[in-house]
């Protein structure tokens, strides 16, 4: 039910990036569209469930209602979908479209991405254990970071925390990008053991991310072969700690078992003077709104360098429409691209120093939509009932024993 629920929601931005931004490839609009439709759908949430309360219900009719404006996108009016088929036929299917991404990578991408699949199952499937003596974390930074992760998920839960209050501090905001913690919130409400939502959630969002990553790399690069190892860098990568690892290696002279036993030594880094995170442990694992923030800001990269090339004003106006969306799905990358875009406008451009040549209308179009959208989203989603109004205390009840964290 769960990933039903996810996919109707995927459908959502697929269908759309499929209808307003045709010039991405097939991987692009999977992979960006997914996270992009899940966005929208986790936002419509907040509003639904303040009015209607936390349920089934109400999770299912957002989940109908993406479908819906999916169906609406792809075959409405003026979808390119229509009469696609001579003879009266129905239209070629979206999802056949979609399969189409799996052609656009190399063998070797391929095997990668199968290969961090089978990875990240088994990783995802130890993540949140019951033990004889409580609650254990499969890693150091899911335990210094999920506590918190998890007391947001239960309290949507089962707590009925609409509008979103602070966890922690009784009658504020939850002033906080809760976006990806609200969706396996919802798969709580479907059914879900609370401890298994985050790593499912997490597992399907990584490998959203990962196609992501190729795709934006290969569409800088050009190069299939560097898009695969923009991957590699980014997933195994720990960026100058590996000269503590090569140090290591000549050493010992075993490169399989360095690498086997302790490829990341945060000693031998600690005596060089480096100090490195694995992005995606550091990041995408345990800080989880990363899952969200980086192929929204990927896609957002992406139209602004489609528009800026083409002076297309529509594409900036959709860039500005998602970039929106990032103050509940993932402040730092809101907060990143509002230092970066100012100076996107020169690089960008063919000949920076003709001022006359940048599309300045399309780059305020972007910009007026970015802060419209976002400021009203930030209402939408932090919306506060008058002040001595009474809040829903959380419920959540798991067993007669008292769970605690251990790493």
């Amino acid at each position: 039910m769960s990933l039903l629920f996810l996919g109707a929601l995927a459908s959502t931005g697929i269908a759309a990036l499929d209808r307003f931004a045709r010039f991405l490839t097939p991987l692009e609009r999977f992979a960006y569209g997914a996270v992009l439709g899940i966005v929208a759908g986790t936002l419509a949430l907040v509003p639904a469930a303040t009015l209607l309360g936390f349920n089934p219900p109400v999770v299912l009719g957002i989940a109908v209602a993406s479908v819906g404006v999916a169906a609406l996108l792809a075959f409405g009016p003026g979808s390119h979908n229509r009469g696609r088929r001579r003879g009266g036929g129905p239209p070629v299917a979206l999802g056949e479209r979609l399969l189409a991404f799996v052609g656009w990578l190399d063998p070797w991408a391929t095997a990668l991405v199968a290969l961090l699949v089978v990875r990240w199952a088994l990783l995802w499937s130890s993540a949140l254990t019951i033990r004889p003596d409580g609650l254990w974390a499969g890693h150091e930074y899911l335990w210094s970071d999920w506590p918190t992760h998890l007391g947001i998920v239960t309290r949507f839960a089962f707590g009925g925390n609409f509008p979103p209050e602070n966890t922690l501090f009784a009658g504020l905001p939850l002033s906080y990008h809760y976006l990806s913690d609200l969706t396996p919130a919802a798969f709580v409400v479907l059914g879900m053991d609370p401890l298994a939502v985050l790593p499912f959630h997490s597992f399907l969002l990584s490998i959203l991310a990962v196609l992501g990553l190729y795709a934006f790399a290969r569409r800088l690069s050009g190069v299939r072969s560097i898009a695969t190892l923009t991957v590699i860098l980014f997933v195994f990568g720990a960026g100058l700690g590996w000269v503590a690892t090569v140090a290591r290696i000549d050493s010992s002279h075993d490169l399989f078992g360095t690498l086997a036993s302790a490829p990341w030594d945060a000693p031998a880094q600690a005596d060089l003077h480096i100090r490195f995170f694995n992005p995606y442990l550091a990041f995408l694992m345990s800080q989880r709104a990363y899952l969200y923030g980086l192929p929204l800001a990927m896609l957002i990269v992406t139209l602004l360098v489609r528009a800026a090339r083409r002076h297309a004003t529509r594409t900036f106006a959709l860039a500005g429409i998602v970039a929106g969306l990032l103050p509940l799905a993932h402040l730092p990358t809101l907060l990143a691209l509002a230092m970066v875009t100012p100076f996107l406008a020169f690089l960008l451009a063919r000949r920076p120093w003709h001022l006359r040549t940048i599309p300045w209308l399309g780059w305020i179009v972007f910009h007026v939509l970015w802060v419209a959208v976002a400021v009203a989203t930030t209402c939408w989603g932090r919306w506060q009932t008058p002040r001595g109004t009474p809040q829903p205390r959380p419920t959540c009840t798991s067993g007669s024993s008292t769970r605690t964290w251990r790493s």
